[in-house]
């Protein structure tokens, strides 16, 4: 006889098998060891009993199991009063086929082995440690002929020495399953049902979708919901909303068969998975009064669904409350209405006559749920993605970062060699592919966020910094691509509470495919040459500074167009880049809920340079609108109802040719550390590693190397630049010494992302005072005010809140305290504002800041009385003299007089305004409110522009308006101003506005 080891040993014959087994991944496969010398599987015949498991289903596995049992005992083999494990003994001889084999072979195991016990003909096996080793494989496991699908679902084992296992066909059968009980084997009713969704989960893991529905119970009996591969969310509280998604999904998936796909089981595998897979709505005490509303989509998802792939598996408790339903005259159990229609059509375990039998040691033992640990290390198991062998996601790690950009970047969406991938470039030799950009189009819950993960990572893994950086642009809220903040690659992180900006960063990116075709590929007779495209500069070894390919990645791309105004101005921009960008090797990729955004102008010319068109799950309404994708595309969107993960992707402008997949949870971690116990599945956990691998990477490059790689700027409205990155200051702290004029040429000369000033006009003929005040809406650039010689160069500050009055007088204190003596030979800065003591902490942490004392030709007063003397010009010839002046109402010395006469003469203030700036003679005057500029400065209407050629504000009120002869803005309010800590708007000598993040501390 066989020892169990022996057993847990054995594979099945190929004879004996009904289709071959599928060959096992690394990771899938089961830790089994060969077959026993003494039986070759070659040597064993068929064994009818597998076939008849294979073709009839439950009733045929019962005749067969008793079969055997009698043959055995007619030929001598064993009695009713047999051990079992000579039953079993005999089944497993050398001379015929075991029905171990088949019933248990590793690829089936999980389908029909007990969680920890099982019993072949009254042999008790253990199955715990194969359940341990269960992976997902990505493929179904179920015992079925060649092609078909058939899958037998266990429910029980029969009691008894024969102990045949009791199925009831799912698929084959395409009958819903009802489960009736009493109160006293409700419990049971839950149990099986959770068990039924377990198995299934592990025979079908990537192909079928579930919706659990427990009201009674407030979802409790379905905790392991979470962990399931793909599970429709469900409100236990409110499941109508789910029953109702379910319903609409059942008429398009109903529809769409009947466009010539009359047979939703006949479709292949992957057919079906595009298709959603199938599902199964798991609905627990269906007859409380919960239910009320809900029984009749119940019913037609039991009548309708099983044509379509949908299962309905129902627990009716025939004993709730008398007012629901109770018995009938005859005896027979009324049902909740519609479902005696139902009943008929399903499959029914009756769990009360099975308790009954139970006393007598007759009938169907239940199957029960794994114990708790080994529950939860197989539903652990089933949350885990399936990791491909040879086209993963994932690189090898001797693979990262060894691809060139020379001609394209790629990297698939799946682990599968003929799933989906994404190209942006032109593939060379002549082939297909040439993609400038992408749009991705999905409903809320599809899975984009986690798809545009993989494009991500993709592209990271497999090119350095060198070759590829990312500008990311999250406009939904804020937060989906902070996580890239750690990746080396990212140049942009910019969110939707930063939209203005957003503009300005096409218009820089727009501006940089211009340098590149005009200062990089075009011949400057500096010995280089001319360069037909990126590619051909590549080849040339970059010689004209580096040139990585830029992908730009824009989700909710539709909230850009939301401003009329400014919609015509980013749509021109977005199609000179769809347009261009290629062979400048700028990409761009648009991501939002649907293909076209509303307010986009020149769409269709935009969407023409579009080649890479891919859509996640749709509506039936939006998809019926496309004209991004030819007929067989819509059709296979159509078919598109999983929840999350689907994907078509084509990259010929929509047209036949598409390619579609599913894409995983991306995770870095091994198999060990995944399933180490505790192991975290949240967001950081799982992408740890990768971040970890990409700064081993960046470590080993020297700073040489790294000195072109990005630096990450944040531009949410929110993160301010600090004051330590103000160009001025920085330069200072380079050379070790203030800056002259002709070190202000230099800065001039210089790229932001170059730590410069270009192309703000810093050359000595007009003795510049540049005053740094943060960060400006292009993609590196700072704000500047620069004051030279000539008439109104002075700059008025009106705003309320005194956090960005502190910020904004820091930033001109480091800026002005850069420049040496020769540029600015006198600052004198009168504090007499409300929070006076504020503002001097301001002024000497600023001054602090530079590293340097207070210099000598500077004065600091907090006291009103110096204000007529501050007011002369200190400055030595040919240098600038600034006079700074902080809430000048406070002042009487520089108040506008009370007499009309006086005024008429004008002010001792308001003289040094008018005439000062021809002699570098400038003032920065600091003010809270207009009432308060009135009080020290009165202007003409529509002239206060003519005085302070720079002005700075929070909000454009009607008053400043007023003085400066502009509209006032009526899309920001005063509250809005109010809240705003981080933001103000420059207005310059031709009024056009920008708007400045200020430098934090």
């Amino acid at each position: 006889m066989k020892s169990i080891e022996d057993l847990l040993s054995m594979v099945p014959t190929p004879a004996a098998t009904p289709e071959p087994a599928p060959e096992p991944t690394p990771e899938a496969a089961p830790e089994v060891a060969p077959p026993p010398r003494s039986a070759p599987p070659g040597s064993r015949p068929p064994h009818a009993l597998l076939r008849a498991i294979a073709v009839e289903g439950q009733e045929a596995c019962n005749a067969a199991w008793r079969a055997e049992h009698d043959r055995l005992v007619a030929q001598g083999g064993g009695t009713d009063s047999a051990p079992s494990v000579a039953l079993c003994a005999h089944i497993v001889g050398d001379a015929g086929a075991t029905v171990r084999e088949a019933m248990f072979a590793p690829d089936h195991f999980h389908l029909n082995a007990s969680f920890t016990a099982d019993d072949c003909a009254g042999l008790r096996a253990e199955w715990a440690p194969q359940w341990l080793r269960w992976r997902r494989s990505g493929r179904p496991a179920g015992l079925t002929r060649n092609g078909d699908d058939g899958f037998l679902l266990r429910w029980g084992r029969e009691r008894g020495p024969s102990g045949a296992i009791a199925y009831l066909p799912l698929i084959a059968g395409q009958k819903s399953w009802l489960i009736l009980s009493d109160d006293s084997t409700k419990d049971m009713a839950h149990e099986l049902v959770r068990v039924l969704v377990l198995r299934l989960a592990c025979m079908m893991t990537d192909d079928v979708r579930f919706s659990l529905l427990d009201p009674v119970g407030l979802g409790r009996a379905f905790a392991q919901q979470t962990y399931l591969p793909s599970c429709r969310p469900v409100d236990s509280a409110q499941p109508a909303n789910a029953l109702a998604t379910i319903c609409n999904d059942l008429v398009d998936a109903t529809r769409t068969m009947l466009q010539g796909r009359p047979d939703f089981h006949s479709w292949t595998r992957e057919e079906q998975k595009l298709a959603g897979g199938y599902e199964v709505v798991c609905a627990l005490d269906v007859g409380d009064p919960k239910y009320d509303a809900l029984s009749a989509k119940l019913r037609e998802i039991a009548l309708n669904g099983p044509p379509v792939g949908r299962y309905l598996v129902a627990h009716v408790n025939v004993t709730p409350p008398a007012h629901q339903f109770g018995a009938r005259g005859d005896g027979v159990e009324k049902l909740p209405q519609g479902f005696d229609d139902v009943r008929k059509g399903a499959h029914v375990i009756d769990l009360r006559t099975l308790a009954a039998g139970a006393a007598t040691g007759a009938g169907i033992a239940v199957d029960r749920l794994p114990p708790a640990p080994l529950h939860t290390r197989i539903l652990q198991s089933l949350a885990r993605p399936v990791k491909g062998s040879s086209f993963a996601v994932i690189p090898p790690v001797s693979k990262w970062w060894t691809h060139r950009a020379v001609h394209f970047i790629q990297t698939p969406l799946t682990n599968t060699p003929d799933g989906p991938s994404v190209l942006f470039g032109e593939e060379p030799d002549g082939l297909c592919r040439i993609v400038t950009a992408g749009v991705l189009a999905g409903q809320t819950g599809s899975g984009k966020s986690k798809m545009l993960e993989v494009l991500i990572f993709g592209l990271a893994m497999r090119y350095s910094p060198d070759e590829l950086q990312f500008y990311l642009v999250d406009l939904k809220d804020g937060t989906e691509f902070n996580i890239y903040r750690q990746m080396p690659h990212t140049a942009v992180i910019a969110t939707s509470t930063a939209l203005p900006y957003v503009g300005s960063l096409l218009e820089n990116l727009d501006a940089e495919m211009t340098r590149r075709n005009i200062k990089l590929f075009r011949d400057n007779d500096d010995g280089h040459g001319q360069f037909k495209n990126i590619t051909a500069y590549h080849n040339a070894g970059q010689p004209r500074g580096p040139a990585p390919r830029l992908l730009i990645v824009i989700d909710e791309y539709q909230v850009m167009f939301r401003n009329a105004d400014q919609a015509p101005k980013i749509s021109k921009v977005i199609q000179n880049l769809v347009a261009k960008g290629r062979s400048a090797g700028i990409h761009i990729l648009l991501s939002s809920q649907s293909m076209k955004a509303p307010g986009m102008t020149q769409g269709r010319n935009i969407f023409s340079n579009i080649a890479l068109r891919m859509s996640m799950k749709l509506s039936g309404d939006a998809i019926e609108g496309l004209e991004e994708f030819n007929r067989e595309g819509k059709a296979l969107l159509r078919s598109m109802v999983r929840e999350r993960g689907d994907i078509l992707v084509n990259s010929d402008g929509g047209k036949d040719g598409n390619v579609v997949g599913h894409v995983d949870l991306l995770d870095g971690r091994s198999d060990a550390e995944i399933n180490a116990p505790g192991a975290s599945q949240d967001d950081n956990a799982r992408l740890a590693p990768l971040f970890a691998k990409f700064d081993e990477l960046a470590r080993r490059r020297t700073d040489a190397q790294k000195a072109h790689w990005p630096r990450l700027e944040v531009i949410d409205g929110l993160t301010l630049p600090t004051l330590s990155g103000n160009f001025l200051l920085q330069r200072m702290q380079a050379t070790g010494a203030p800056l002259d004029a002709a070190a202000l040429e230099a800065l001039a000369a210089q790229r932001p992302e170059e730590k410069g000033l270009f192309p703000v006009r810093l050359d000595a003929q007009i003795h510049p005072v540049p005053l740094l005040l943060g960060r400006d809406t292009s993609l590196h650039g700072q704000a500047s005010a620069v004051l030279w010689r000539g008439d109104g160069e002075n700059l008025l500050s009106v705003v309320k809140d005194s956090d960005l009055q502190g910020k904004l007088l820091a930033g001109i204190i480091v800026s002005l305290a850069s420049l040496a003596p020769s540029v600015v030979g006198s600052v004198r800065i009168l504090n007499t504002a409300l929070y006076a003591d504020t503002f001097r902490g301001v002024i000497d942490a600023a001054i602090a800041l530079t590293g340097r004392p207070m210099p000598a030709h500077w004065v600091v007063s907090e006291n009103a009385a110096d204000a007529k003397d501050f007011l002369e010009a200190r400055a030595p010839d040919g240098s600038a003299d600034v006079l700074l002046l902080i809430g000048p109402d406070q002042a009487p010395d520089l108040r506008v007089p009370d007499t009309l006469a006086a005024r008429s003469a004008g002010n001792a203030l308001s003289k040094r305004l008018g005439k000062g700036p021809e002699t570098g003679q400038h003032t920065i005057m600091l003010c809270n409110t207009m009432a308060e500029v009135g009080k020290v400065f009165q202007a003409r209407a529509n002239a206060l522009g003519e005085t302070f050629h720079w002005i700075v504000f929070d909000i454009l009120t009607r008053e400043l308006a007023r003085g400066v002869g502009v509209s006032t803005p009526t899309s920001r309010s005063r509250d809005d101003a109010e809240e705003n800590v981080t933001t103000v708007n420059l207005m310059g000598p031709s009024q056009e506005r920008s708007l400045v993040t200020l430098f934090g501390e």
